[in-house]
């Protein structure tokens, strides 16, 4: 269930109690979704009734074409139930920027959080 495009990277694990997906390298694509939102899709579907750590700490860079993406799932994520947690790094000014409007978005969610790390 893991996810490789360009110079992206989304591995899944399972743990203890649940799943964790770690980001890493860089989302520079013009069209993330294009490939992103279907593979996201997929993930909800495989994790109905689980928990999920989501941890973008280890990613290098995302641009603002990937942020719709990542709120669309966290939508789906929270419309299904799956309890899910997002970590950022607190220290990244890029990572803080790229949160903020999440943030707000999240405040609104039953099953999913945010945290600066």
């Amino acid at each position: 269930m893991n996810f490789q495009k360009e110079d992206l990277q989304i591995i899944v694990k399972q743990i203890t109690n649940g799943h964790s997906m770690n980001w890493l390298g860089r989302s520079k694509a013009k069209n993330p979704g294009e490939n992103l939102d279907p593979y996201l899709e997929k993930v909800v579907l495989k994790l109905l009734g689980q928990n999920l750590f989501i941890d973008f700490r280890k990613l290098e860079f995302m641009n603002s074409s990937t942020v719709p993406s990542i709120i669309s799932f966290a939508m789906k994520l929270d419309k299904n139930n799956i309890k899910t947690i997002f970590w950022y790094d607190g220290s990244a000014d890029w990572q803080v920027a790229s949160f903020t409007a999440f943030s707000i978005i999240v405040q609104t969610m039953k099953n999913v959080s945010l945290e600066a790390k």
